[in-house]
């Protein structure tokens, strides 16, 4: 009974010890499974250097935030000196209603001949229109046109300036006749006013002031404009 007893208890020992086995392997099986596969090797190309991340290289283009490049601060600074070359040259020399460059006298009724001036920059010039036609019994209106031509590479425009009255010394610089702004290199216009004839006739010969002016371009020496004024013409 004894022996029996002991053989029943090592049997059910070596069945435990079994059992703990089996349950053990299926336990790692399981576990194997679930596990991450192995990293996988990366192949690496010998025949490309690697690079740090943030490091510069020969060839790469860094921008230097906030400086200008060398060629671009001379680039600057010769336009800004340019500029300020083309403000200086094209100041004005003359003035109105004294200084202004006078070009002499023509008729506004009868022909004559035309009057011509060139120059470089803002300028002021002075024409006298007379009445040569006084005769009561016809009213011939005064006209007169001008023609401005600008050199290559610049833009000038023309002003015309008309006297309130006939006397000599009469000068108007502010209430602008006529205007012209074109970009084109020529700029033409015409002004007119009209013959007043009353009993013992009138002369309405009249100061008319032209103003050129630089709108444009280097106002580069002897880039001269050229004017012409013709009386008795539209």
């Amino acid at each position: 009974m004894y022996d029996h007893e002991v053989r029943s208890q090592k049997a059910r020992a070596v069945g435990a010890v079994f059992a703990f086995t089996v349950l053990s392997a299926f336990a790692l099986a399981a576990c194997g499974s679930d596990a991450a596969p192995a990293p996988t090797s990366l192949a690496i190309d010998a025949g490309t250097p690697r690079r740090d991340a943030g490091a510069n290289y020969p060839g790469d283009l860094v921008p230097d935030a906030g400086v200008d490049s060398p060629d671009a601060t001379s680039s600057d600074a010769a336009a800004d000196a340019k500029m300020g070359d083309a403000a200086t040259r094209c100041a004005p020399t003359t003035s109105c209603p004294t200084g202004q460059r006078d070009l002499g006298t023509l008729s506004g009724d009868k022909a004559s001949a035309p009057l011509t001036a060139t120059g470089v920059g803002n300028t002021w010039l002075n024409v006298r229109v007379t009445e040569d036609d006084s005769s009561v019994t016809s009213a011939v209106d005064l006209k007169l046109k001008v023609t401005l031509t600008s050199p290559p590479l610049e833009n000038y425009d023309v002003v015309i300036y008309l006297a309130s009255s006939s006397q000599v010394g009469a000068f108007e610089c502010q209430t602008v006749r006529a205007q012209s702004t074109s970009v084109s290199q020529t700029d033409q216009l015409a002004v007119s006013w009209p013959d007043n004839h009353p009993a013992g006739g009138q002369d309405d010969s009249k100061n008319v002031t032209v103003e050129v002016r630089h709108a444009s371009g280097p106002c580069a020496p002897g880039a001269e404009w050229s004017l012409k004024v013709e009386g008795n013409a539209l």
